[in-house]
């Protein structure tokens, strides 16, 4: 659009030249489209960023809600990936159509596919010291009647680089789950190991990371969309090994004789950080920069925390509040006390998505996938529906994440440094509930998100 209308205001003016060339020379003229080609260009961007500037907020906004709902009473901690889910549903956006189509934008304002593709492609563009990878799959049972469309195949394939494989689900069942476990295996270097457990029919699988469509009477899946993510990155600065000592975590506060306490594995380190104490919000906040400043964990503590305080101040936390007070943040000398952690989970998001207003994909009228299916299966061998009877039978997600001391050079003289408290402005220790997000900065994308009531060592 852009290209077609340079072009058009080159070729409109050089017209006006042969008839008023006694008005404007033709240096005046060339600067003059020269400068109605920067504003162009910066119109432009600003246009883009304010775009991806919204993708990321409903996605960070979608985490917020997705963490204050999957919080129970018993829960240790919820820890996901906003975008590995964002990519599925987007994948799944591409293909769908109507009240389907409608919900999947509201939720992540995903309008062009393109714009999304790109941010993908520069969360995944990282230095040596970050390492993102993002994988996408499509298998499809190829017994039964499905036919991708050959413009979401070529989509898919361009903008989201989804590998298409055809698998004989009923005829296979062992080699088709062993090929899919293999496959997101690799695409995690071996962080998740297993993914199907069971068949293909419902309920005869779990620690899914992707969809299963349903397309008959019987409920045997017809087609599985999966996402992988694998990430990597070393800190800045790193916490100290041999430093890492036994003390108290409150999961419940530190007030009222601090019931179930117990102890954690506690990291720690010195130095400069961002931080900023936030006393319209109720909260600490810090940053914990990885290498190269590409992404940073942020670390969110309310004050006097316990379970009820950090789902009060995390439900509170909206995009725009969260961007105002890591605007606020600035460099200062702190000590960190951080618990090491290892946080592996999985867990079905159907309910909540459909709590968030995205109901039509997960319902047999209303799922319509029309742009992502042909169905090659006679109408007496299916259900008797528009849309052939495809939906979304349910979204699981499965994470392993772990938090070490993980790059720790220069310990020696860092060390120093955490004895000399006269130095140091804010003492940063995480002992009671916590949430945290690790975002990728120039797009804003939270990569990772969860929340730590007690947590879990190594």
């Amino acid at each position: 659009m852009s290209l077609y209308f340079n072009l058009f205001t080159i070729i409109f003016a050089i017209c006006l030249i042969g008839q008023g060339s006694a008005i404007m020379s033709f240096d005046d003229y060339i600067r003059s489209v020269w400068y109605r080609q920067m504003q162009l260009r910066q119109e432009i961007l600003r246009h883009k960023v304010k775009r991806d500037i919204a993708v990321s907020d409903k996605i960070f906004d979608m985490s917020r809600q997705i963490a204050t709902k999957l919080s129970k009473e018993n829960s240790k901690f919820i820890a996901f990936s906003p975008l590995s889910i964002a990519t599925t549903l987007a994948q799944l956006q591409m293909g769908a159509t109507g009240n389907a189509e409608q919900e999947l934008i509201a939720l992540m304002g995903i309008a062009n596919h393109e714009q999304f593709g790109n941010i993908i492609e520069q969360i995944q563009g990282s230095k040596q010291s970050q390492q993102i990878n993002l994988a996408n799959g499509i298998f499809i049972d190829k017994n039964n009647g499905i036919t991708l469309r050959e413009n979401y195949r070529a989509s898919v394939e361009t903008i989201y680089q989804s590998q298409i494989v055809a698998l004989d689900f009923a005829n296979e069942r062992t080699a088709s789950r062993k090929y899919i476990n293999d496959w997101i295996k690799s695409k995690t270097n071996g962080k998740i190991e297993k993914i199907l457990t069971g068949g293909f029919g419902n309920n005869h699988y779990n620690d899914d990371d992707g969809i299963m469509a349903s397309g008959d009477e019987h409920k045997s899946n017809g087609m599985l969309i999966a996402n992988a993510l694998y990430f990597k990155a070393f800190w800045q600065k790193a916490f100290i090994n041999g430093v890492t000592t036994k003390r108290m975590f409150y999961p419940n506060g530190k007030r009222d004789g601090a019931k179930g306490k117990f102890l954690v594995d506690m990291m720690a380190t010195a130095g400069q950080f961002r931080f900023y104490n936030s006393k319209e919000y109720e909260c600490r906040i810090l940053a914990l920069p990885y290498q190269n400043g590409e992404s940073n964990m942020y670390v969110v503590l309310p004050y006097a925390s316990n379970r009820a305080k950090l789902s009060k101040v995390q439900e509170s936390l909206t995009p725009e509040k969260m961007e105002e007070i890591i605007g606020k943040m600035k460099s200062q000398n702190v000590i960190v006390n951080f618990p090491k952690l290892h946080l592996e989970q999985s867990f079905s998001i159907k309910s909540v998505l459909e709590d968030m207003n995205v109901k039509s994909i997960f319902n047999s009228k209303e799922g319509n996938f029309d742009k992502m299916i042909c169905n090659t299966r006679s109408a007496k061998n299916r259900r008797q529906l528009e849309n052939g009877g495809f939906f979304v039978d349910d979204f699981m997600h499965k994470t392993n994440l772990m938090v070490n001391e993980a790059g720790t050079e220069g310990a020696a003289a860092t060390l120093s440094f955490l004895s000399r408290q006269d130095e140091t402005d804010v003492e940063f220790r995480v002992d009671t509930p916590f949430m945290f997000f690790i975002r990728h900065e120039s797009t804003k994308i939270p990569i990772f998100y969860g929340s730590v009531y007690e947590p879990v060592n190594f």
